[in-house]
């Protein structure tokens, strides 16, 4: 009997079926290039660091081949110019972006971490697939995209001692790569799930809403949001660079946050 299955991003089921990686294995390399590490990934819900790459087979060829393909190129050549560099604290950034290309990559991160975790944002990146294919611009506007730089910042003795003293370097660099979620309740909005992708320095924030909320709802939050995060920045499809600092939080609380 046939294996029955469809694809997770176009739904089709009369295409060869492929292997997706978490992370593009051309973006993985480059990150073990930069880190000089092997292949670990940590994953939630086993509770631990694996040597493998994560991988999920329920996407289609055409899909795995074509606009998916599309936006791991992008955000590779992002790595290069701009993802690489590590930032220091309070230097001053100019991140330069294609908005729709940005986003699709990060909704496509959050989407395959969501399926691998079975994770409880799954249905909101179902929403959006219309988004990440290329097909629907306008749909994409219930996602909101933010930014935030961590900084380098030196281990806690303490902390230090116990991971093996003077082997361990005293600063802790941001070079966490990962996807993850949490969750914010503003008053009078309500609870929102935010996801995070984090490449290096760059740590971007993807916060989900429901188009009947309308558009005063999204902008009271985005408001809120920022005053939470007064170190992040918004970035909007009108632009194409914002200017941030990079003091959006220190890189050893990032780490021993996502563990």
């Amino acid at each position: 009997m046939a294996d029955l299955w469809e694809c997770a991003y176009c739904g089709l089921t009369d295409a060869p079926r492929t292997r997706e990686h978490l992370f593009p294995t051309a973006l993985h390399r480059r990150l073990q290039e930069c880190n000089k590490v092997g292949h670990v990934f940590w994953l939630r819900r086993l509770d631990k660091d694996v040597k493998g790459e994560p991988t999920l087979k329920d996407v289609c060829s055409r899909c795995n081949n074509g606009y998916l393909s599309d936006l791991d190129a992008y955000i590779c050549r992002e790595f290069d110019s701009q993802f690489s560099t590590i930032r220091q604290r309070f230097e001053k950034v100019l991140f330069s972006y294609d908005f729709h290309l940005l986003k699709r990559w990060l909704l496509k991160m959050a989407y395959n971490s969501a399926r691998i975790h079975s994770a409880p944002d799954t249905f909101a990146l179902k929403a959006v697939l219309p988004y990440i294919r290329g097909e629907n611009d306008h749909l994409g506007r219930s996602v909101r995209l933010f930014l935030q730089l961590a900084y380098p910042a030196p281990i806690p003795p303490a902390e230090r001692a116990r991971l093996g003293g003077e082997e361990v370097p005293e600063i802790w660099e941001p070079r966490l790569n990962r996807v993850g979620i949490t969750e914010v309740t503003v008053e009078g909005i309500g609870r929102k799930i935010i996801r995070h992708v984090a490449l290096q320095s760059y740590t971007f924030m993807l916060a989900y809403s429901n188009p009947a909320d309308g558009a005063s709802a999204n902008k009271e939050f985005a408001a809120e949001f920022l005053k939470r995060a007064p170190a992040a920045v918004e970035v909007k499809a009108s632009q194409s660079e914002v200017a941030t600092v990079c003091d959006g939080i220190n890189s050893w609380d990032q780490f021993r946050q996502s563990r």
